[in-house]
């Protein structure tokens, strides 16, 4: 059975999904036109990072947490 917190959950899950496509678009078409390394291009990133980290563990999101990881991995310069 479902907690009584879990339809609300849901419902905040699937707003924050519809409220990353729009930023995900921003990413995919505009910032992809900046180079890797611009400054502007990173500051987005991170924001979308820290977005992501903050719905996967506020609402408790596996996806959102995959996103922030893959992004955290793309955009990270390497290390060695």
């Amino acid at each position: 059975m479902l907690g009584p917190g879990a339809l609300p959950q849901s419902v905040a899950r699937v707003a924050y999904r519809l409220v990353r496509i729009p930023l995900q678009l921003i990413e995919d078409i505009a910032l992809s036109q900046l180079d890797e390394a611009a400054r502007t291009r990173l500051a987005y990133e991170k924001v979308l990072i820290e977005c992501d980290l903050a719905a996967a563990h506020l609402l408790d999101d596996p996806g959102a947490a995959a996103r922030a990881a893959a992004l955290f991995t793309r955009t990270s310069p390497p290390s060695g």
